[in-house]
């Protein structure tokens, strides 16, 4: 089943590429928006989808997440970094905890390394 959003895109006669180079995104956010892998978009990219491919977000099938608040650091993240925290943050409360678990033995590993412990 093809995206309102791609169908839109390919319409206009825009590439992937172009939309990401003009909406200031990386070009995985929009395979993963005509995909489905995202479900919902900042209210800031939806504005800017909007305007590009001359559609409003309904019409792009795009649903506009409520916004979070985030410290300055965050602000400061590549746009690689901000992507993948944002799939993050978007896990079942399940997965997310697995990642969270992953996450805590990675630095523990790290951890020990730094200090001359490693495991055996």
């Amino acid at each position: 089943m093809t995206s309102a959003f791609r169908a839109t895109r390919v319409r206009r006669g825009l590439t992937q590429a172009q939309v990401a180079e003009r909406a200031r995104v990386h070009v995985n956010t929009i395979r993963k928006i005509e995909n489905g892998t995202t479900r919902e978009v900042t209210k800031q990219n939806a504005a800017h989808f909007s305007r590009i491919l001359r559609a409003s977000i309904e019409e792009l099938g795009l649903k506009v997440r409520q916004p979070v608040p985030r410290s300055i650091r965050v602000r400061q993240l590549s746009v690689e970094q901000r992507e993948l925290l944002d799939d993050i943050l978007s896990l079942p409360a399940a997965t997310l905890a697995a990642v969270r678990e992953a996450v805590r033995a990675i630095r523990e590993e790290q951890a020990e390394g730094k200090h001359g412990k490693k495991r055996r």
